[in-house]
């Protein structure tokens, strides 16, 4: 029985959407085999989450001395935490030590081909979590949960020719809550007044969206159920304002969010694993990105007519996102067509999928 081993990040800049789509996967593959994560102690991270789900995280150290300057080249590499070589290390030191067979899955934007065969004598096999398509890999297995024009989901020329690829929604790494809840079929009232609206844009929202959203829709009769992220740093003014506007709950981020959004007819956030989480539910979806790579993953959404792209948050306007909620409310047929359509893309199986594909490595 093979170990395996998840290399993933989270903090107050990456988020905890990689570590929110791992933990998904690992619950399944624990179910036959041991597994571990290795994680770099970021400030604000959710390492505290995955131990309490039960597994054990090797805890790689925060450099405080490692600062890189952004360029687009390297957007990511303050991420790591680390340089590349020396995070590789690190990392091999915690797999030598375990003589058994080990996969290893990977799941961060700056780890490539040079991090990876450095760990190549390390690991029987390794699995790529990704959805950039800017690095080459070295993987038996990728996985891509994004909607893609592409049957090589855009990755040709940047693995092997025998790396198995997973590519699309229906692999999409959703946590168990959203396969049972899509597979019961809950019908959606959206016909119901007022409407429901769930609002979440991650752990942090450091551009404070979800504050903007709140007065943004002062006056409209609609009910909002929203999440406040964990590290938010607005979370008084956030609740001030529900209080002010009031048709308007607030919950504390929970490991899954699946049970706040059933029942809701709309949601506005980012897009990203939350997106699908959203269509998992059939919730029609009013997104505004918050990072460049969510851009085209949007765009490719809206395309299809699975989401209702507001644009990217620096070009964000009260004015014309209320105007598309109010137009949105007063048009129910839309938004269940929408419904219909997103439901069909993701049925919360794909983790099941996934687990599956990296058991029958040999």
């Amino acid at each position: 029985m093979s170990i395996i081993y998840f290399r993933v990040d989270s903090s107050d800049e990456i988020g905890g959407g990689h570590i929110s789509r791992c933990l998904s996967l690992a619950k399944i593959l624990r179910e036959t085999n041991l597994v571990k994560f290795i994680c770099r102690e970021h400030v604000g991270n959710h390492i505290p989450l995955v131990e309490s789900a039960g597994f054990y995280v090797h805890r790689l150290p925060y450099n405080s001395n490692f600062f890189v300057k952004k360029n687009k080249r390297d957007l990511y590499l303050n991420w790591l935490g680390e340089n590349k070589t020396e995070d590789a290390r690190q990392t091999s030191f915690i797999l030598e030590k375990n003589h058994a067979d080990k996969i290893l899955i990977v799941d961060h934007y700056f780890i490539d081909d040079e991090w990876e065969n450095f760990l190549l004598p390390y690991v029987s096999h390794t699995v790529v979590i990704d959805d950039l398509k800017n690095r080459p890999h070295i993987c038996s297995l990728l996985v891509d949960q994004n909607i893609s024009n592409y049957t090589d989901g855009g990755y040709l020329g940047l693995v092997q020719p025998d790396t198995k690829l997973l590519i699309g929604p229906h692999y999409a790494l959703l946590s168990e809550e959203y396969r049972l809840l899509h597979e019961k079929n809950s019908i959606i009232d959206f016909y119901k007044t007022p409407l429901t609206i769930f609002v979440y844009f991650g752990s942090a929202d450091h551009w404070n969206l979800t504050f903007q959203t709140i007065q943004a829709l002062q006056g409209l009769i609609c009910n909002l159920r929203v999440v406040i992220g964990e590290n938010n740093p607005n979370k008084e003014i956030i609740t001030r304002m529900a209080k002010t506007r009031g048709l308007t709950e607030i919950f504390n981020q929970q490991n899954s969010l699946a049970s706040i959004m059933a029942g809701t007819q709309l949601a506005i956030g980012a897009s990203g694993t939350t997106a699908l989480e959203r269509m998992c539910l059939g919730i029609p979806s009013v997104v505004i990105t918050v990072a460049e790579n969510q851009v085209d993953i949007a765009e490719k959404l809206e395309r299809n007519e699975l989401i209702f792209n507001i644009g990217h948050y620096t070009q964000f306007s009260a004015i014309k996102f209320r105007a598309v909620i109010e137009k949105l409310i007063n048009n129910r047929d839309e938004l269940e067509n929408m419904s219909n359509r997103a439901k069909k893309y993701v049925d919360g199986k794909g983790t099941i999928r996934v687990a599956s594909e990296i058991r029958s490595l040999k």
